[in-house]
Order: C-alpha cells, then structure tokens, then sequence
C-alpha cells in the first residue's frame, strides 16, 4: 500500500518521522510523515541549523 508524503504529497512505499534524537524532541508535535528524499533532506537541514 503506498503512503502520502506529508510534504511533497507523493506516493511511495515507505515514509519515516523522526521523533526524539539527541537535543531533538517532537514527540508532541503534529506528527509530518516523509517520503525518504523529504526525510534526507529535512535531516541535512536540522544537523546544518545544529551547529
């Protein structure tokens, strides 16, 4: 079954949510669920805004 990419809307077999990482916790936010190119992108960008 394929699943909706909460932010580029596409179809694909497999999204992911990070939920709690180190000095990360989204554990009560909305849940944005990602396609794996949303998903890498999205990581580069909060390991970029880390530093």
């Amino acid at each position: 079954m394929k699943q909706k990419c909460d932010t580029c809307d596409s179809k694909v077999d497999e999204v992911k949510r990070v939920v709690i990482g180190k000095d990360y916790d989204r554990s009560k936010a909305i849940p944005l669920y990602n396609c794996p190119d949303c998903f890498e992108k999205k990581l580069k960008e909060r390991l970029h805004n880390k530093k």
